[in-house]
This record gives structure tokens, C-alpha cells and sequence, in this order.
């Protein structure tokens, strides 16, 4: 499912004295099927941008469409819940809301909420349970049981067994060990790639973003300060940091070797394989000079 939002403006505790502008005429276009990234510093937007986007607020002005429904000012609860269920959200430490006594118990909440019925909800658990690496042997564990990183993987096979269109994933790797977190961001990733899933990833981790998103927005004081692909994104660094963004270790690696040895890589380098093939054609560049 594709969204687009046009000229969207959110304030909280609109009319009051408390009134607060949280994002400021965005537009943006998140294609089905893409895999995007939304960066920005605390404070940026992001979090109020997530709610709307997952149907927990409405905007204050301008619109969302999301495939063939619209969300404006006045969308009904109604029509947010059936939005709902197209879209999945992964939060910061998913696990903690895990609640059932079984694994089972806590999957087949969302399905049966939604109308299916108990053995037809249970088949979709033990399926979205093997997605995340599980087996069928784990539905009958208690979920508080298992190691975290189990947990955090039942959490996500939960918001999978409602079959999302979009999924979410706000911080999703927060307290995972780099091998937990390389394994669940390329199960997404696969899902972008098979499922033609539209993921959103908002994340702070600069070489996730380069690894796995194919696009990036980034927000600042509730407004979009750049957007494009990764190498586009980065290559603005300057105005990244100024706006107190980091970037890839590899990126400010980079700058410095330009700096310090007067040399200009042909196109930024985002990953460590970048940079060396760059250094290599150049350095036989200089042989063949000096050679000759």
C-alpha cells in the first residue's frame, strides 16, 4: 500500500493556551512496496509523524491518503480502525506488551479481533511464528518464558498475524546485541523484498539507514529538511550536522581523507567497500602516473 501526505500540519492542544505546532506542511510520498527511512533529532516530528501515519491522531490540516482511503480532519474513528489493520507498528521494546499466559494466547489476539476465529487465528500464529525463526513448539510457552531476544520476535510475529500492508518500525533494535538487531532488520527486509511490504523505519542508527532503506526523510523542527535516497541524503552531511544529525562513521571518514589529503572521492563512499574500491582505483591511478 502507498501513502501520500499533502501539506500536513499536526498542533497538539489546538484552541488552548498549550497549543504546539508539531509538523508543519508535509508532503511526502511513501511508495508501496519501498522501504523507508525517517530520521531526525528528538523534538524533530517523528513520533507525532508515526501516530498519524498509524492512525493513532488525525491531522490538523491537509490530508493522508493511504491506497484508497483518506484521512483528514474529519475521518471517523470507524474508518481509522479499518485503516488500522493494514497497518502494523513495531514499538521501542515490543516485548513489554506482551501479556498472554502462551505465546499462542498472545498472537491470535490481534486475528480474533478482528473476526477470525480461534483454530483459523492459531494457524496464522504458528505460520507468522516461523517467519520470525520460531516453531509451532513455542505456542504453548509462556512468553515471559523465553530470552528477550524470543520475546521481542513473538511481539513482531503478533503485529504480523494481522498481515500489515505497512509495517512500522519505531526504533525496533533498542537493547538488541548487534547480531539481534542485523537478524531482525533483515527479516524486514526480506518481507520489503518478497512481501512488497512498505516498511517505515525510524531509527537514529545512521548505517542501519545506508544498509537497509532505499529511501530517507529527514525531519527538523516539524519540518522536512531533506529527502532522497541515502547517497543523496549523506552527500548533504554538512547540513546534516548542523541540524545536530549524525552520519555514518564511514561518511565523516571520508571528509576526512578529502581534507587531509587534498583527495576527492568520486561519489561519497556510505560503506566500508565503497571506500576501499575508490582508494584502489585511485591508488593504481597514481601508479600507472608514476610508471609512466
Amino acid at each position: 500500500m502507498d501513502i501520500q501526505l499533502k501539506n500536513i500540519n499536526y498542533k497538539y492542544n489546538e484552541g488552548t493556551p498549550l497549543e504546539y505546532q508539531a509538523l508543519h506542511d508535509i508532503t511526502y510520498n511513501f511508495p508501496k512496496g519501498s522501504f523507508t527511512a525517517i530520521v531526525g533529532h528528538t523534538g524533530s516530528g517523528k513520533s507525532t509523524l508515526t501516530k498519524l501515519l498509524n492512525g493513532l491522531l488525525i491531522p490538523s490540516s491537509g490530508n493522508l491518503r493511504m491506497g484508497n482511503r483518506t484521512i483528514t480532519p474529519h475521518t471517523s474513528e470507524r474508518d481509522l480502525k479499518l485503516l488500522r489493520k493494514k497497518i502494523g507498528t513495531v514499538m521501542q521494546f515490543p516485548e513489554m506488551q506482551l501479556f498472554g499466559q502462551t505465546v499462542a494466547e498472545d498472537i491470535v489476539f490481534g486475528p480474533m479481533n478482528y473476526g477470525s476465529s480461534y483454530n483459523d487465528a492459531l494457524e496464522i500464529a504458528a505460520e507468522k511464528l516461523n517467519t520470525v525463526g520460531l516453531d509451532s513448539s513455542y505456542l504453548e510457552q509462556s512468553p515471559f518464558d523465553l530470552s528477550g531476544g524470543q520475546q521481542r520476535r513473538v511481539a513482531i510475529a503478533g503485529v504480523l498475524a494481522l498481515e500489515p500492508e505497512v509495517l512500522i518500525l519505531d526504533e525496533p533494535t533498542i537493547g538488541l546485541d548487534p547480531h539481534g538487531q542485523q537478524t531482525i532488520l533483515t527479516l524486514f527486509k526480506e518481507m520489503n523484498q518478497t512481501l512488497d511490504t512498505t516498511i517505515i523505519l525510524i531509527t537514529h542508527q545512521m548505517e542501519d539507514v545506508v544498509k537497509y532503506a532505499d529511501n530517507v526523510l529527514v525531519l527538523n523542527e516539524g519540518k522536512i529538511l531533506t529527502q532522497g535516497t541515502p547517497q543523496e541524503v549523506f552527500e548533504q552531511d554538512h547540513l546534516l550536522q548542523k541540524a545536530g544529525l549524525d552520519v555514518p562513521v564511514i561518511v565523516s571518514l571520508a571528509r576526512e581523507m578529502e581534507a587531509k589529503y587534498n583527495f576527492k572521492f568520486t561519489s561519497l563512499p556510505l560503506s566500508i567497500e565503497a571506500l576501499t574500491e575508490q582508494m584502489a582505483h585511485y591508488l593504481l591511478e597514481v601508479a600507472d602516473e608514476q610508471n609512466n
